[in-house]
């Protein structure tokens, strides 16, 4: 399936000129390093490869508010949904994905899905990842989402445009966010840093205090 058509293809593969360390999130699986970052782009595009284990899933079913998403399939057959559909993809393939398009994705075979992902417009989607990955290398996400309520609320007050939760409700989205002032206060942060991970080339130095 090509979703996204060559000139996406095209764009996919322009890589930055600086390649950013690997960071790991064990609950999904999941490792990423960014390749392009906003500053690289003037706020126009964020870009990383993922690397999904067999089994690996971004388990909560998601939009973006404002961003399109674009992947590049480089390695593996990860599998799909997009608004309700369900489908594979192949080294070559191409997906866009609209802003606002609930979607998720996982790793549907044997061996280690490889993607290219890019965002657009940029927003604040790396300090996002690198949050939630963090947080996930300390034991507080599972494949729903960050455990703790109060940091639930502060890292979706901040990231509200990055990326959003189908369910539960959107009333119960914005009360969620109402508790964002007082996990605040209890001192919970929405950046946090990730270790790097000492599996892959270009690990990252130990994780710096928000």
């Amino acid at each position: 399936m090509n979703g996204g058509g060559p000139q996406d293809l095209a764009q996919a593969r322009v890589l930055g000129s600086v390649e950013g360390p690997w960071i790991r999130n064990p609950v999904n699986r999941e490792r990423i390093r960014f390749l392009k970052h906003a500053a690289d782009t003037h706020g126009e595009t964020v870009q990383f490869e993922t690397r999904m284990e067999p089994g690996g899933v971004v388990g909560a079913e998601h939009i973006h508010r404002i961003q399109q998403s674009r992947f590049e399939v480089l390695g593996g057959t990860p599998g799909f949904c997009v608004g309700g559909r369900r489908f594979t993809l192949k080294p070559g393939d191409t997906l866009t994905i609209p802003a606002r398009t609930p979607h998720y994705y996982w790793n549907d075979g044997p061996a280690e899905a490889q993607m290219l992902i890019e965002f657009s417009p940029a927003l604040k989607t790396e300090e996002f990842f690198r949050s939630y990955f963090a947080l996930a290398q300390q034991g507080k996400t599972s494949l729903t989402g960050v455990r703790n309520v109060f940091q639930r609320a502060v890292l979706q007050a901040a990231y509200f445009n990055e990326s959003y939760p189908v369910r539960p409700p959107t009333l119960a989205q914005l009360l969620l966010m109402a508790l964002a002032p007082v996990g605040r206060l209890l001192g919970y942060r929405a950046v946090v840093e990730p270790a790097g991970d000492p599996g892959l080339p270009d690990a990252a130095a130990p994780p710096r205090a928000a």
